[in-house]
Parts: structure tokens; sequence; C-alpha cells
């Protein structure tokens, strides 16, 4: 049986692909009552006043991350350019041959040239004075002198030096322009600006400028400058173009616009070339795109991206002639946005309709004669003498101008060395007599055409007409040699037909055509043959050559097929012989290249095919991501498998296992964990014992699907017994033992099991060690995860040793620039904001965030992961208004780039609300609270843990703002969804009952907070011991309650304990010391003991002000509570001094 291995818990995961909720909550600040001063710290961490919830991302290490260089124009935003987004959909070359359409090209060049406007006015000076004054522009104005050609040409050179020292939005003035000079003859060729030129000059409005003319006259009144400026505005404002070239098959439409492409590269910043002939073909396009951005595959998620791309790109769409794909195009895949252009190629009239104006539908009609006839003797490589010029002129009138049929004539010509152009023109007026009487049965095309191919498709030998036929039964473009090759040479054999399918449809067939096309090297003459007479183009990218035709070519082969009954279900059973069923890299590609001709083919034809060829094919299905087709055949292989073969059979406990996953995949865990069960109970009990490794593979996937179904427990108690038999079966220093470990330190870790997490990791790490060096990236891996362990498990210090160590290796084998020294520098940062180390965090994640915007460009995920941490870590020192502006921008960004839905953005907003309230703006956390709860219960439902923290969050801000009862309301009821999902011992439920109990308080039911809190405090002490950061977190909110009620001296006793056991494990100077020395220093007061009080008060508000600086909220609590002690002490000196100082600050 098929292993099918389960996936390491978190090191697979990329960097910036996953948003791990991480507590943030605060203890009793600096005042006399603790106020909610928000300090980020880790899950499970209860903190006097408002315990928000923020989500930082500590990210973990990617070991297959695919590195994109990026050379961006320097203070752009936007995404990506020059790396290998630009080696992906590459526009192919215009063909050699290619003549005329001079008019469509310099059409093109004007509909995608940057507008040049002048303005006249008689006096420069209100010129200038207009510019400056009037002309708001959202991006750059360069300002340039353009009195003589000098200035002029000093200008330009200055500021536009390279394609990348300009910024997107940016807007070119030439002030005082010479009327005799030309613009274009200084501008770079690059340059794709809007031009504004003023001039003193009237002639400045004549000529080719002429289009865009304004005037400034003297005594222009205010709501004329307003419209001027507006008109202005209108013309020299960015706008995305969308332009339609319609016309019959074979006119030559794709030719036009790879010529406009080679004539204008140097336009674009990128140019992606999309095959839009099907939508199988187009989604694959933006799969391939998705995975060169390094973002993710979804089309949506891809098409977003390009669309807030700020660079003037442009995206073909060729070949858009499918009736119910151009339905679709607009919504979903065409990028529609101010930025960049789209060109349409289709021969359906109703693509017109997705052109942005009138002026960008681009009428395509047949050549003029001069270029047919330049285009025929090209293609044949005859002269231009005179007597070949009219015999061209003969035939290429006989062909209509069809510049298809043009080629394939021309091709005829010069492959077949006893044709000349005179006998070329009797032998085509034949074939059209003959054909008269044909009825086509596909779409409509010129007879011409059909003509043409049909005198080539004759002159075949009949492995050559064989194996065009066979390509029109696939999708024209794209057709991998090696197909062809893999049947040949390893094709089905008579054990790979069950005896119920020895005459399955087409087998007969296909045999016929494997013998026919014979070995590689009759194949690859043979499609040399075809190559002659230009019918089909080999094309050889990266070594994996594939075979394209023409899609009229490829219509009029279909019409040569007499028994498609016969040769479709040959050409079927064809592919899935040459598909690959091996796990390498090479037969992956191999694969995603086959779908476009899989999904060419209708699913009933699909579903005739053996269960060995349906089973290769839903694995096409499923790599790419079609579950609901991969669901449909893999239904069908295990139904036919249980009937011919049994249900213990091993191929039909593979199918259980594969359909299992699909179901997961789809999110029907409920079937997947059935089926699952079913897989175990025949492996383990009746088929192949406990310890076969298809046994434990099938056990490790259940431990998923238990996990993906909240059964946390049983997904842990299985996994340890997974890992007990790897061990019995294999070494413990084995690959899959290893990630065992790994999985099951998983399964601990959302149990709040984290001491056995940190064991089993420390002992994975060991044996990675020896078995792969430290060198290795999986060594690395495992590293951060177990600095991430430590930090969970308040081992901070321990945690920034080991992520150091992960930061220093990646920069010195991959460089400061590579995504995985990102991740690292990220988490590192995190920790030394755990730390209290906050500015040092700062300018790690500053520097770090500024290289994800050269790197990936503003709009990457990753750039707004960054983005995220930095605001968090700006709040953290009491930077706010930073922070806000940072969120609000990043949240602007995710609804943008990833839709108002995506988890992404509901982080966003959820840490946008908690800043806002930090800055005393509750109302609108409150609002924006509102919004994420109910998006979180839309999309995942009550019991996530996401929509949990939402409720959590929305409740603290109710108790901020006074409305107290709802807060505790919303808190009960996420106490009771905690322990319900998580159970009472899970260190979220342990916060939630921390938060509640922060409520009762507020609401003044003091008896039950304090009981509460006896019990989270008691629970912390058994679950995490009582140095854990956690449990010093209850110590300090109960001694507090023991205050609230009276209790002093058990309030004493507890926050001078709790105040030892801070300074042994965080040290004396960070934050949480001092709020804990803060909070004693009150309970001396309140029992009477000012003098203690106030040298330790002394002693925080110096500590604070070395450490956070004296304008920061705590430092300014601190003065506040010193000022109070000084009163209650007599010293009202002192206390007035501080509380004028206070005010200053």
């Amino acid at each position: 049986m098929a292993q099918k291995r389960t996936l390491n818990w978190r090191n697979f995961l990329q960097s910036g692909s996953t948003n791990q909720n991480k507590a943030t909550s605060t203890r009793g600040s600096p005042t006399r009552e603790p106020s909610q001063v928000l300090v980020p710290v880790y899950s499970g961490q209860i903190l006097a006043g408002a315990h928000h919830f923020n989500m930082e991302n500590p990210n973990f290490t990617s070991i297959q991350t695919q590195y994109v260089t990026v050379n961006s124009r320097s203070g752009s935003s936007g995404a990506p350019m020059g790396g290998l987004e630009n080696q992906v959909l590459v526009c192919p070359p215009a063909s050699l041959h290619f003549t005329g359409r001079e008019d469509v090209l310099a059409q093109l060049s004007g509909i995608f040239a940057p507008p040049v406007v002048t303005l006249y006015g008689p006096k420069q000076k209100d010129l200038a004075k207009f510019i400056r004054s009037n002309m708001k522009w959202d991006g750059s104005v360069i300002l340039i002198n353009g009195e003589s050609a000098k200035d002029l040409s000093k200008g330009i050179a200055k500021n536009f030096k390279t394609p990348q020292s300009s910024v997107a939005d940016t807007i070119l003035v030439i002030e005082n322009m010479e009327s005799t000079l030309k613009i274009m003859d200084y501008l770079p060729p690059w340059f794709n600006f809007p031009v504004l030129i003023t001039s003193t000059q009237m002639e400045i409005t004549k000529g080719e400028y002429g289009r865009h003319s304004f005037h400034l006259p003297i005594d222009i009144k205010q709501a004329e400058r307003d419209q001027l400026e507006d008109s202005l505005k209108e013309v020299l404002y960015k706008k995305q173009e969308i332009v339609t070239l319609v016309a019959a098959g074979g006119t030559g439409k794709t030719q036009a616009v790879l010529k406009f492409i080679e004539k204008n590269l140097s336009r674009f910043t990128n140019v992606w070339f999309f095959d839009a002939s099907s939508e199988a073909m187009l989604a694959e396009n933006f799969k391939k795109l998705g995975r060169a951005l390094k973002i993710s595959e979804d089309v949506a998620t891809v098409r977003r991206f390009l669309t807030t791309m700020m660079r003037n790109w442009i995206c073909i769409f060729d070949n858009a002639d499918d009736t119910e794909l151009l339905q679709v195009l607009l919504g979903k895949y065409l990028p529609v946005g101010r930025h960049g252009g789209v060109i349409v190629t289709s021969r359906l009239r109703d693509a017109m309709q997705l052109a942005s104006s009138s002026h960008c539908n681009v009428s395509l009609g047949d050549l003029d004669e001069s270029s047919a006839i330049k285009l025929l003797l090209n293609h044949a490589r005859e002269e231009t003498s005179e007597q070949n010029l009219k015999l061209a002129g003969q035939i290429v009138n006989a062909l209509e101008f069809q510049a298809l049929a043009v080629c394939t004539a021309g091709a005829y010509i010069h492959a077949k060395s006893t044709c000349s152009l005179d006998t070329y023109y009797l032998c085509f007026k034949e074939k059209s007599r003959k054909t008269l009487k044909h009825k086509m049965t596909g779409e409509s095309y010129p007879w011409t055409v059909y003509n043409a191919f049909m005198l080539s498709f004759e002159q075949l030998g009949g492995p050559a007409k064989l194996l065009l036929q066979v390509c029109s039964c696939l999708h024209p473009t794209g057709i991998p040699v090696e197909m062809f090759q893999n049947a040949f040479n390893y094709g089905f054999t008579e054990g790979d037909f069950h005896e119920t399918e020895k005459e399955v449809m087409g087998r007969g067939k296909m045999n016929e055509i494997i013998k026919c096309l014979g070995t590689e090297n009759d194949l690859l003459e043979i499609i040399d043959e075809l190559g002659t007479f230009s019918l089909v183009s080999y094309n050889v990218d990266h070594e994996h050559p594939t075979l394209s035709h023409h899609a009229v070519i490829h219509s009029c082969a279909y019409e040569t097929i007499a028994l498609r009954d016969n040769i479709v279900p040959a050409v079927t059973l064809l592919l899935s012989s040459g598909t690959p069923v091996g796990h390498s890299e090479h037969d992956f590609a191999l694969r995603r290249r086959l779908l476009i001709h899989v999904s060419h083919i209708s699913m009933d034809g699909l579903e005739h095919l053996t269960m060995k060829g349906q089973d290769k094919v839903a694995q096409i299905f499923v790599e790419s991501g079609d579950w609901t087709q991969a669901e449909r055949l893999q239904k069908k292989v295990l139904s036919l498998q249980e009937e011919l073969l049994g249900e213990h059979h091993p191929d039909t406990l593979t199918s259980m296992n594969n359909l299992a996953s699909t179901y997961q995949a789809r999110g029907k865990t409920e079937q997947a964990e059935q089926l699952l069960e079913t897989v175990l109970s025949l492996c383990g009990k009746e088929l192949l014992g406990e310890h076969h490794p298809d046994t434990l593979t099938s056990i490790g996937n259940l431990v998923l699907t238990y996990q993906a179904c909240g059964e946390r427990e049983q997904a842990e108690m299985l996994q340890e017994k997974v890992l007990s038999l790897w061990k019995e079966l294999i070494e413990e220093h084995h690959c899959d033992t290893l990630t065992s470990m790994n999985n099951l330190a998983g399964t601990y870790q959302p149990r709040g099991k984290t001491e056995r997490a940190e064991k089993l990791e420390e002992k994975v790490l060991s044996l990675r060690k020896e078995l792969l060096g430290e060198h290795h990236p999986d060594t690395w891996t495992f590293m951060s995860n177990l600095a991430l362990t430590y930090q969970a498990r308040g081992k901070t210090e321990q945690a920034e040793k080991l992520q150091e160590k992960v930061l220093s290796l990646h920069k010195e084998l991959l460089g400061e620039h590579h995504p995985d020294t990102l991740t690292s520098m990220n988490n590192l940062a995190l920790t030394y904001k755990a730390r209290a180390k906050t500015d040092w965090a700062e300018k790690l994640q500053e520097n770090g965030l500024s290289l994800c915007k050269e790197l990936l460009g503003e709009h990457h995920p990753d750039t707004l992961t960054s983005m995220n941490n930095l605001a968090l870590t700006y709040k953290a020192r009491g930077k706010t208004d930073q922070a806000e502006k940072l969120q609000e921008k990043g949240l602007f960004l995710c609804k943008e780039l990833l839709g108002e839905h995506h988890p992404d953005t509901l982080t966003f907003m959820s840490n946008l609300a908690s800043t806002y309230q930090a800055r005393g703006k509750p109302e609108q956390a409150e609002t924006l609270q509102e919004k994420v709860l109910s998006l979180h219960k839309e999309l995942v439902g009550e019991h996530h843990p996401s929509t949990l923290t939402s409720m959590n969050n929305l409740a603290l801000t109710y108790q901020t703002r006074g409305k107290t009862e709802q807060a505790q309301q919303l808190l009960e009821t996420v106490l009771s969804l905690c322990k319900e999902s998580l159970g009472e011992h899970h260190p979220d439920t342990l916060t939630s009952m921390g938060n509640l109990a922060l409520t009762y308080q507020a609401c003044g039911e003091t008896e039950q907070a304090e009981k509460l809190q006896e019990k989270v405090l008691s629970l912390h002490k058994e679950i995490l011991g009582e140095h854990h950061p956690s449990t010093l977190t209850s110590m300090n909110n109960l001694a507090l309650t023991y205050k609230h009620r009276g209790k002093t001296e058990q309030a004493e006793k507890l926050h001078e304990k709790e105040l030892f056991l801070c300074k042994e494990l965080l040290g004396e100077h960070h934050p949480d010391i001092l709020i804990s020395m803060n909070n004693l220093a009150l309970t001396y007061q309140a029992r009477g003991k000012t003098e203690q009080a106030e040298k330790l008060q002394e002693k925080v508000l110096s500590l604070m002000k070395e450490l956070l600086g004296e304008h920061h909220p705590d430092t300014l609590s601190s003065m506040s509570n010193l000022a109070f002690i000084y009163q209650a002490r007599g010293k009202r000196e002192q206390a007035e001094q501080l509380q004028e100082k206070l005010l200053g600050l």
C-alpha cells in the first residue's frame, strides 16, 4: 500500500502563511487602581486589566521556501520585479515572418502610451503658481525646465536615469517649454509616465500634442480654475486599459499582439502571457504565477495581487474563445484596477464588451494584399521577383488574405521540393472544389484555411497524420512529449487490466497508436515532419519539450478523424498510460502539465478508464487542488476495487486512505474519520498487522483528522501509539520516527502540555543534529520550533539564545535577503519583546519590514505580517500613534489583497481595535471588534479559537466602556465554550477564567472573583509549575483581589512571593518586575507601610524612566502613584512638583 506521510505539524508552514493567536494582556499597572496598559505576552497569561489577544505571527521556518529576487523601484510600493515572476508565463516571440498590421500596432501603441497634456497661459508666473498651488497629485511630481534643449536633456537625465529610479504614480511637468522641441525625442524608451507641458507659446497646443490642450486665462475665476484642475487630472490620472482584439480564427490576432510587445517591451515592468483557451488552462497559469510570486496559488489571491500591483505591467489573455469562460473572465480573472494593462484576443464578438472603452476595441481584418504576398513569400522562402509577386498575388487572393492560410500555404511550398508557386495555386483550386461537400462539425472558420490545411495534411505520412489526430483530442497547447514517451516505454502491461477490463473501450486503438508511433526516435522524426509543414510547434521549456498548434489547425485536424468514438477513448487511455506515479519533483511537474489535458476530456470519458487509469488521473486533480473532480474519480475507483478486488486488497485500502484525505481537504472531516477508522481496522487487525508502515501511515492520517475535528485527546493518544510502534519497527534516528516525535509534540502543544512538548523537541533536535548536522535546513527548523516552545513555557532566555543562533546560521548560509532569514528575524524580535528588549525588537522588526518591502513588495502577505508585528511593538513601547497608523495602512492593504473575510484581515482588524482602545478610542474599538466577531462566527463558527478570541476582546472593550453586564455575559460564554472544546486544564481556558474573574471584580462581585482566581492559580501551579509567567500572573491578580476585599495581609504575602519569583525568572529590569513592584508598593501603602511604599515606588519610577522613557504611559502612571504616596506622607512640596511635571508631560 502506498504510503501517505503525515505532515509535520509546523515545520512545513511557510513564512507568513499562518497566524498564531498570541494572547496579550496587562498586569496591574502602576496606578492606585489597575488601569489597562497593554503589554503583549503569550497565551495563557492573565494580567490585571484588559486581556486582549493580539495576533502576532511567530513564523515557523519553511524548509523549502522559494527565494524570489526582487529589483523593485526605489521608494515605490507594490509587487516584486525582476524575479521568478518574470520567468513564468513568458510572452513568446513574434514570428520572424511577421509583416503588415502597422495600423493595429499604432493603435495599440497609442492606447498604452502615457498621456501628454499641454497647458497654455500668457504669463509664466501664473502657470507656475497654478501648478504648485492647485495641482494636488497623489504620487510624485517632477518639475523640469524646458526652455532649451540643454535644460530639457539635463532635467530628464537627472530624474530618469533607469527604470528603477522613479516611483509609481509619478507625473512629469515640463515648465516653459520651447514649442519647437519634441518631448519624445528626449524621453528614454522605457518612460511611461503622464506628461504635463506648460508654455507661454500658443504653438505648444498644436501639432502632435494638440489632442489634450488646455488654456489658463489671466482673469480666470475660482470656479473655472477648479474645473480646469479637474479636467487636467481626468486626462493625466493613470487608468488601466483593457483592450480587445476580436477577429476570426487564423487572422493573426496573437501575432499582432506579440509584435506590439516586442516593439514596446521597455515600456512594461512585467509582461505575462495567459493561455485563455480554456478555464482549466487559465487557472493553471494563475497557479503558476502564484507559485513564482510566493503567494497563494488561489486564483482570487493572484488576481488581487495583480490588481494592487503599482507597476506598468501588462497581461495578455490569448484565445479567449470559450463562451462559458468569457462569461466569468471579467469577474474572476481579469485584474481590474488603476495600474497595468490587459489585452484579450478572441474569436467571439461578445468579448468586445470587456473593453474599458470603445476606442479599446481594436479591429483586425484580413491582411492587405501586399502584406499577404510578403508573408507568403517569406514562409515559402521564395525571392521577390516580378513573376513570384504575380503568382503569390493569385494565391493570396484565392486564400482570401487569411493569415493562417497564407502561412500554411507558404510552409507547404517550402516543404515540397516539387511544388512551386504556380503548381500550388492549381492544387489549391482543385482541393477547394473537392471539399465543397464537406460539412464541418466544429466551430466555423474560413474554408480557405481548411483547404490549405488539407493540402498539407494529405502530404503527411500515416504516423504523422495519426499523431496530429491524437493531439487534436487533447488541449491544443502544452502537450508534453514525455507523456508519449512514458506510454511507449512504461505504459499499461497486461497485468494492469483486470479481467473485466480486457475489452475496455479504446484499448485496441491505443495499442495501434503505440505501435504506429514507435520509439522515441521515431516520434521525434514524426514531429519534425509536422513541423516542416508548420502544423505543430516544438517548444523546449526547461528541458520539458511540448507540442502546440494553432487552435484552428487543432480544429481542422479533429475534422479528419473518421471514427471519433474509437480514437477519443484510445487517447484517454494513452494519456493515463503516460501519467507517472512517482513522487519525484520531475513526476510532479509532469502531472501538473497534464492537468489541462485531462480537463479537456469529459468526466464521462475519464470514468471509462481502467481502475488504474482513473486512479492516476485522480492524483492529477488532487495535486492541483480540484477536490471535487478528485473525489468523484476516487469514489468510482474505490467502488470498482471493492467490487473487483475486495475490501481487504492493498489497492482498495490505499484508495480508502486517499479518498479520506480528499474528504478532509473538502472539510468533510466526519466522513474522513469514518473511512480512516475502517482503513485502520482492516490494516492493523486483519491484513498487515499493527507494525506495518502502511498501518502507521494510516494511524498518522487519522491523528490529523482527529485534530481537525477538535478531538485533541484522541489525537494525542493515537500519536503516542504511532511513535511507540515506529520505534519498534525502525531505529530512533530514522526520519519517520523523528517526524512522528515532532507530530506528537504538536499534539501536546494545543493541549497545554508544553513541558512534554519541550522534552520531546529537545530530543528530536539532538537526534536531527546527529543525523543531518547543525547546518542542514531541517535542523534549523527544529531549532526554531524548540525556541518557540521555550518561549511558550516562559523560558525566554533560552529561546533568545537559540533564535539568535538560527538567525546567525540563516544569514551565514542563505544571506540577509532570504525569506527564511526574514522569518527567523521576526521570531527573534518577538522573543526580544517578550524579554522586555523592546528597543532591540523594534530595530530588528523595522529592518525586517524594510527588507520585506524591498524583496516582496508592500502588498505581499509576509510584508503585511511584518507590518502587523512592528505595529504591536510600537504599541508595547507606548508609540500608539505610530502603531495606529501602521495598522490602519496594513488593514487597508489586507482588504485590497486578501479581501475582508480573510483570517489575516480579521487579525489586523482585531489588533487595530486593541490599539484604538489603548489610544482612548473605545467606541471605535467596540465597533471594529463587533464586526470581527460577526465575521468569525460566519466564517469558522462559534467554537473556533479565533471566534473565542474575538468574544474575549469584545467583552473587555465592553468592560472598558462600562458595559459590565454585557462583558460578564460574553466572558461566561467564552469560558463555557473553552471548557467544552479545550477542557478545563487548557491554558486558554485558564485565561478565560482569569478574565471572567476580573469582570466579576469590576462588577463588584469580589467574592466570586476571589474563588475563581484561587482556582486559576491552583491549576496553573499544577500544570505549569510555580515559576511559569502565567502562574506569576495569577498570583498577581489574586493578590490584587485580596487587596480589594480588604485582605491586605494575604495580598502583601502573595505580592512579595510573586516579586521574588519574578526576579528569579526575569531579572530586575523586566517591565513585569516593575509592575509587580508597583503593585506591592500600593499594597504596602494600603497596610500603612508608607515608608516602604515610598522607597519601592521611587525605585519603580527610576527604572521606568531608564527602561521605557519619561513619556511612556506606565512611567506617567508611576509618577502619579508616587505623587499620591508623597501626599499621604505629608510631603506636599515633592507631591506638587511631581504633579506639575506630570501635567507638563
